[in-house]
């Protein structure tokens, strides 16, 4: 059961990097690393994870899915779905999912999801690291991060609970989790489509050295994004590859 374990620091440099090396002695699959706050929380892409004291919850789930690594990334996916539904249970927000993981609210940015794992052959261990923003008041996030996140206080008005936040969180994750085992990915695209924010998007897609313009029409039996681009032609993508944004606005722009 994911949180049957948890460990708590008070400051970490990044929950990833402290529940990598608890996994790599053994660790338990389901065992929860939180901290009150880290000097260098991680993104995709290499990008930097805000997270100050008391503003947020940041942690790490262990797990251990006997999967091949190709099934495995799916697990992104499957932390957008439960940490999305979890955080409209605990206060009524309900986030939309920019593909692949990233939670927004009217258009910024109120979760980030980084999933790594350690893999030959087989899994040995997968590594969920979920920041959520809680209660960061808008001045904590400085002027570069303003007009790109917000927190659950700033769009509820109200200060959010942050252990009733975490048990829905996990309680969401356990059942996501078991439910992806059991059933498949079917049933995980079926409510990640249901609260995505990018498909029939017009969007941009930075893939590094190129960028790639169209709609975005589709996440296939794997999670990868299906893009019709203008000449006609579709294009998949995968979790790692690309950043995307969106081209048009709406009240749950895709960033």
């Amino acid at each position: 059961m994911i949180g049957r374990k948890l460990i708590h620091y008070a400051e970490v440099d990044s929950t990833n990097s402290v529940a990598d090396q608890l996994a790599r002695c053994g660790e338990p699959a389901g065992t929860v690393v939180t901290a009150n706050s880290q000097t260098h929380g991680q993104g995709r892409l290499d990008r930097r994870w805000f997270s100050p004291p008391d503003g947020g919850l940041w942690f790490t789930v262990i797990l251990r899915p006997k999967t091949e690594p190709e099934i495995t990334v799916q697990m992104t996916l499957l932390a957008a779905v439960a940490v999305c539904i979890g955080i409209e249970k605990a206060t009524g927000i309900r986030p939309g999912i920019k593909w692949p993981n990233d939670l927004l609210v009217r258009g910024k940015k109120i979760c980030g999801i980084l999933c790594e794992m350690e893999a030959a052959e087989t899994v040995e261990y997968v590594l969920l690291g979920i920041g959520i923003n809680a209660n960061v008041k808008e001045q904590d996030f400085g002027a570069d991060l303003q007009t790109t996140a917000t927190s659950l206080a700033l769009e509820s008005g109200r200060n959010v609970d942050g252990v009733q936040l975490l048990q829905e969180v996990l309680n969401q994750l356990d059942l996501w989790y078991d439910r992806w085992l059991t059933e498949g990915f079917s049933v995980l695209r079926k409510a990640w489509k249901e609260r995505n924010i990018t498909l029939n998007r017009q969007i941009e897609v930075d893939c590094g050295d190129t960028v790639v313009v169209g709609q975005a029409i589709d996440i296939d039996g794997e999670g990868a994004l299906l893009v019709q681009t203008l000449d006609g032609s579709e294009q998949r993508f995968l979790f790692g590859e690309v950043s995307i944004r969106c081209l048009e606005g709406s009240d749950q722009s895709c960033g």
